[in-house]
């Protein structure tokens, strides 16, 4: 019954909720500063689509 914890994660699901490695509250600061400045926020992800800007603090949190 709990042998699908010792199993890697799949990639299709590092990748789909790989935004939660960053704490929900640092989520929607971000979330309003991208609406504030009309900056492209993807939702999937939930960050900042600009690599260059600042904001996108996130970029590196992935699962281990």
């Amino acid at each position: 019954m709990v042998a699908w914890r010792n199993k890697p994660l799949e990639e299709w699901f590092k990748k789909k909720f790989s935004f939660t490695c960053v704490h929900s509250s640092c989520r929607l600061c971000r979330y309003v500063y991208a609406r504030k400045h009309k900056l492209p926020w993807n939702h999937e992800l939930q960050r900042v689509e600009w690599p260059e800007h600042p904001a996108d603090f996130d970029a590196k949190a992935t699962f281990k």
